[in-house]
């Protein structure tokens, strides 16, 4: 995981993605990503979060089996737009 900023940031990139999508469950064949502070990490406390390195801005990223240039090309785009 990786933070680019903040949860708006976050949730802005991730919406500019193209090839990858955003899923609440990380399995499957496609690339999908979540903002695990707001989804999966969602209920946890903030001090926990803090201590588990979660924290807002996140990006998680389950490759799938598209084309490694394929995704980083997709974020490379997001990320240009943000």
């Amino acid at each position: 995981m990786a933070a680019v900023g903040d949860e708006a940031l976050a949730a802005k990139i991730l919406k500019r993605l193209e090839l990858c999508s955003f899923a609440a469950s990380l399995g499957g064949v496609r690339t999908v990503t979540q903002a695990p502070s707001t989804m999966a990490f969602l209920d946890v406390p903030a001090e926990q979060k803090e201590r588990m390195e979660i924290r807002d801005g996140m990006i998680r990223v389950s490759a799938g089996i598209e084309s490694a240039r394929d995704i980083i090309a997709d974020f490379d785009q997001a990320l240009a737009r943000s």
